[in-house]
């Protein structure tokens, strides 16, 4: 009975191994991007009436398009883009894979403000939204 025994089960576990190898392989994994560092750092107070120039370097995986592109995008409290005018926001274009990149931008920092909101996208090639974000908050203090 062992000698039965013995020879199915190795046969089960084979099968699983080779049934689970299979699964993993056609897997596809998921866009992300986070932030690597950014100045002033994340959560620290920024004076009011000022400006501030902004500096975030994050790192992405684009996996389910052939390039994409990672976006910049500054509001106030109220949800209000922050964009000098006649600029875009800042954004970079970026490769299927994954990699680092650093975006900056200065923006006008308000009395009115409670706070900044610091959204990052990545936006696959032919989308025009995307729910491959990331965010942070920096808080206005009034003078």
């Amino acid at each position: 009975m062992t000698r039965v025994w013995f020879p199915r089960l190795l046969i089960s576990v084979f099968v699983g191994l080779a049934a689970a190898a299979y699964a993993g392989s056609s897997a596809t994994q998921a866009d992300f991007v986070r932030v690597v560092k950014a100045s002033p750092a994340p959560g620290s107070p920024i004076a009011a009436q000022s400006q501030i120039d902004i500096v975030v370097t994050v790192k992405y995986g684009l996996y389910t398009a052939e390039s994409g592109t990672v976006v910049l995008i500054v509001q106030d409290d109220k949800h209000r883009p922050l964009i000098a005018k006649g600029r875009d926001q800042e954004q970079k274009d970026v490769p299927k894979g994954t990699g680092e990149v650093t975006l900056a931008t200065t923006v006008p920092v308000l009395a009115k403000f409670k706070s900044l909101e610091v959204y990052i996208a990545l936006v696959r090639s032919g989308t025009k939204s995307t729910d491959t974000t990331t965010h942070f908050v920096w808080p206005v203090q009034q003078r």
